[in-house]
């Protein structure tokens, strides 16, 4: 994803602004693939360090992600680009509150199944808005 943002911002001779919170999306996404997370079972030991820095990287890609689609709203061209930015950002503001009261097992869905749906709200608006023009990579 990163480095198509480098090759559209070569196209465009110049850079959207967005484009850099979702460059930096895509990299803490990558690095969070690198780094376990806590386990389900309480009885699995694992490195209290690792599942840290995953966390850490996660946290920055969610904020990385919602700041690049808030900076595609608030510079979105016609009324259906922001209408799409602004839902597709909602999507993603719930899914995030929605795994916080599932970690926090506040409520009882999964995190695994949350944790589905904040990425495949997010595809769909990288794909979505490259489809139609709507600025995503």
């Amino acid at each position: 994803m990163s480095g198509g943002l480098v090759l559209k911002s070569i196209r465009a001779k110049g850079i959207h602004y967005p484009d850099i919170l979702l460059g930096l999306y895509g990299l803490a996404i990558i690095v969070t693939g690198f780094f376990c997370e806590k386990p389900i079972a309480a009885t699995i030991s694992y490195s209290v360090k690792e599942a840290s820095i995953h966390s850490a990287f996660a946290t920055v890609a969610g904020i990385s992600l919602s700041l690049g689609m808030l900076g595609y709203l608030l510079m979105a061209a016609t009324p259906s680009e922001r209408v799409f930015h602004a839902v597709f950002l909602a999507l993603v503001v719930g899914f995030s509150m929605l795994f916080g009261l599932t970690e926090n097992e506040t409520i009882g869905i999964g995190k695994g199944i949350v944790q589905r749906g904040l990425y495949l709200v997010s595809f769909v608006w990288l794909l979505v808005g490259q489809w139609f023009g709507f600025g995503s990579i």
